[in-house]
């Protein structure tokens, strides 16, 4: 863009950082009437609110579980639609808003709502580790920046130059980050069999998974990456179980039909040679194509999440239970986990291998006929 043919004067920045508190207002958050200035100029004069200020730079909300009900919807709607509109007193005006939202909440002092939750990206635990050496470097890093702030704040001046220059990159280079097509299949079935509701998970994963390979500098997604996004953005929403539910009651099996006659057989068995003889001759010239075809989709072997939403990998439950209790849910809670150690007994069932729990009335009335 250039004005009577010259460049316009342009300066280099910091990124706001704007904190919004508790008690803001309507006013306060989205702009309004600049009352003073009004009355000076004689026209109306319009005062941008925190939201204007925090364009391009970091809006941080602290206990976002206790922001005002009213306030909090119509924050995560303007930042989901990157446009402040305000329409009050006579003026129209808009502008955009695109910050990086950072939130934080304590599920002790009140539940976080879905809705609202499913809108952020990347959920993330802040519990305190339970392993004894990590502990012990938590509080010997929090002494050390207390007793010598300046210090430690050298010590590491150069680790976070690096990491600042790396995000600077990986923003220019995240326009060039490819995902392929079966990447893309396999985050939406994760999301799928972990239950997630709604389609922000698989959108939110595929935006991580690029932005995962653009930090690493690479141009392409690899398995690694996949798995951080499921691990990040669907593994919070989805319905956790750590075993399946319990079968219902079966019935039994029909009895197997009678075998055919000897000559009936011979002739079976030998169409069904012929057959899979011609079975074989087909599936040869599709491996073969199919090996002149490279898969150049890096996808993981396994998923996460089985058919019946069980997450297998233990390391990852217990980053989802912990996920789960920082959200503390309750009432028509989200988590359902199947347990046979705990729960109430509703009725009795046909054992299907070891058996854990005995079922004492039903056992007695089974065995009384044969006393």
């Amino acid at each position: 863009m250039q004005l009577n043919g010259a460049e316009p004067e342009t300066k280099v920045v910091d990124a706001p950082f704007v904190q919004i508190p508790l008690g803001v207002t309507e006013d306060r958050l989205v702009g309004t009437v600049d009352i003073e200035q009004s009355m000076k100029q004689g026209k109306t004069v319009f005062q941008p609110g925190l939201l204007a200020q925090a364009h391009r730079g970091i809006l941080y909300v602290d206990e976002l579980n206790l922001l005002d009900e009213g306030i909090s919807n119509l924050l995560l709607s303007i930042l989901a639609d990157g446009v402040n509109l305000v329409e009050r007193e006579g003026i129209s005006i808009s502008h955009p808003c695109k910050p990086l939202l950072i939130a934080t909440y304590n599920p002790e002092e009140g539940n976080l709502r879905e809705h609202l939750l499913d809108r952020v990206a990347i959920t993330l635990s802040a519990d305190v580790p339970q392993e004894q050496d990590e502990r012990l470097s938590a509080v010997k890093l929090a002494t050390r920046f207390q007793d010598d702030t300046v210090g430690m704040l050298d010590e590491y001046e150069q680790t976070t130059e690096q990491t600042r220059t790396q995000i600077i990159f990986a923003r220019e280079f995240l326009e060039e980050v490819k995902i392929g097509p079966k990447q893309v299949r396999y985050l939406v079935t994760e999301a799928a069999r972990g239950g997630v509701q709604g389609h922000r998970a698989e959108v939110f994963a595929v935006r991580v998974a690029r932005a995962c390979a653009a930090l690493e500098g690479r141009d392409a997604v690899n398995e690694d990456d996949l798995r951080k996004a499921v691990q990040l953005v669907i593994l919070p929403r989805s319905v956790l179980n750590d075993q399946p539910p319990p079968p219902q009651d079966e019935q039994p099996p029909p009895p197997p039909p009678p075998p055919p006659p000897e000559d009936q057989m011979e002739d079976q068995e030998e169409d069904q040679q012929e057959q899979e003889e011609e079975e074989e001759e087909d599936e040869e010239d599709p491996e073969d194509e199919e090996e002149d075809e490279p898969d150049t989709d890096n996808i993981p072997e396994e998923f996460m999440f089985d058919t019946e939403g069980v997450v297998m990998d233990a390391d990852v439950l217990k980053f989802a239970q912990q996920q789960q209790r920082a959200q503390g849910r309750s009432g028509r809670a989200k988590t359902m986990i199947f347990s046979e150690d705990r729960g109430r007994y509703i009725k009795p069932m046909m054992p299907k291998g070891e058996v854990k729990r005995l079922a004492v009335d039903a056992t007695l009335r089974s065995a009384a006929p044969y006393q």
